[in-house]
């Protein structure tokens, strides 16, 4: 397309070239949006609709078969090691899985940055389905640690969540994140009956994962690419207040994921300790219907949390009160002896997770550059990866710490993890509330 600029009577050649290069940059803000230089104050265009649901479904089914295998993991880890040191082998799956994506996201995220998110992308939803296919040809506990390996190397939130930090102004960032968080929290929940549907087609989880691959990948590539903010000629450097503010973000989230994971340690070892019993849901067990409706119900109220959490305001003040929230949960799992109460402890977990996970990506994306968003938003991932990494082995200790006396019937055991726990909420909000005065301050000024 030509662009025709008329020169006007008594202006020069440098004015007439000024108007033809803001006529340029206007037809490329127009082509896709929206772009990259939309302003704070810009609305969501009505071209968004598109983008933004191509986005949601290929999310949606990235997410959906990225755990289409999980519910067998404990089931695999017993078929391959026959019955011995299986717990040891499922619960290595998930920390070296944890360890790898702790490493991977970050630069994937810098990838992205350099190179496009598209690309980046269908790597990723490859290495996930290369690694539900390792899971379910191994026969050896050296194949699964593979397949936890390629899990990990699946870093699909974070990229999809740097891509609405190109897209979306920043007014309307928290909310864009928060319900692309709940349509994956929805496909997580669903992929708990893929074994089950993969077992009605007489399809193997891997056919069934390559299927769902297949379709996300097709809608992904639909989504327009954005241009550069480099082309267009913007400032890339973001607020002179954003460094301070993600170093404050970064404390915050490791200690918020120290106080979650530790809850979550103690809340299995109280049921183990009171509850002994344990279960492995295979597709000929009874309890596997309740297991994936257990699974599915969780994940509905983690969206529904999602969902909820677009509407806030102030990401600081919601994100500290969730925090807060999962501080109670832990001082009521540590003392708790109830199955009952243990189980809306869980849902409750991830309701809270729900809000808070959301509000510290947007305010991530807030404050860094506009050229570096996957960076950072890899950055926040490996922070919260290595802080869950550590807080699993803490809440291992803590427990251990107090099994004499817990064993003797004495109820001190459980004051340990509920202590650290509750010093662990108070630093992650008090570093949320300290960035949250210097991003007040710097507006102010």
């Amino acid at each position: 397309m030509t662009i025709t600029v008329t020169k006007p009577e008594g202006s020069d050649n440098a004015e007439c070239s000024k108007q033809k290069v803001d006529a340029s940059l206007n037809l490329l803000c127009a082509a896709v949006p929206p772009r990259l230089c939309l302003s704070d104050n810009a609305t969501v265009p009505g071209g968004w609709t598109k983008t933004w649901l191509l986005m949601c479904l290929s999310y949606f089914l990235c997410q959906l078969m990225s755990y289409v295998a999980e519910p067998l993991f404990k089931c695999k880890a017993s078929e391959v090691c026959g019955g011995s040191d299986d717990g040891e082998v499922f619960t290595n799956i998930y920390v070296i899985r944890n360890l790898v994506q702790m490493v991977a996201t970050p630069i994937f995220g810098w990838l992205s940055d350099r190179f496009g998110r598209k690309p980046i992308l269908v790597s990723i939803f490859i290495t996930a389905l290369a690694a539900i296919i390792v899971f379910e040809t191994a026969t050896t506990t050296g194949g699964l640690y593979i397949s936890s390996v390629l899990s990990g190397m699946s870093p699909v939130s974070a990229i999809y969540i740097a891509w609405i930090g190109d897209m979306v102004p920043k007014s309307f960032r928290t909310r864009y994140i928060c319900w692309l968080l709940a349509v994956g929290a929805v496909g997580i929940g669903l992929s708990a009956f893929g074994p089950v549907v993969a077992a009605w087609c007489s399809l193997s989880v891997s056919v069934l994962a390559s299927s769902i691959a297949l379709g996300g990948v097709t809608l992904m590539l639909l989504i327009p690419e954005l241009i550069p903010k480099e082309r267009l000629g913007k400032d890339l450097s973001p607020p002179s207040s954003g460094p301070n503010i993600l170093f404050l973000v970064l404390g915050s989230i490791m200690f918020y994921k120290l106080t979650q994971n530790i809850e979550i340690v103690t809340r299995q070892h109280v049921l183990e300790h009171h509850y002994p019993e344990t279960y492995c849901f295979s597709g000929e067990n009874a309890t596997q219907a309740s297991y994936e409706c257990l699974i599915f119900l969780i994940q509905l109220a983690r969206a529904l949390a999602n969902v909820i959490a677009g509407f806030v305001s102030n990401e600081f003040l919601v994100a500290s009160g969730a925090i807060i929230g999962l501080g109670v949960t832990l001082l009521v799992s540590a003392f708790n002896t109830h199955m009952l109460l243990s189980s809306a402890m869980t849902v409750l977990v991830h309701a809270l997770v729900g809000i808070s996970n959301p509000m510290y990506f947007s305010i991530t994306s807030q404050a860094a550059g506009s050229g570096e968003q996957g960076k950072m938003i890899g950055i926040l991932s490996f922070c919260k990866d290595l802080s869950t990494v550590a807080a699993y082995k803490l809440g291992q200790y803590l427990w251990s710490c107090g099994s004499d006396a817990r064993d003797s019937g004495e109820t001190w055991a459980a004051i340990l993890p509920a202590l650290v726990g509750t010093v662990c909420t108070l630093a992650a909000a008090t570093f949320l509330m300290i960035a949250y005065n210097k991003k007040r301050t710097a507006k102010s000024s």
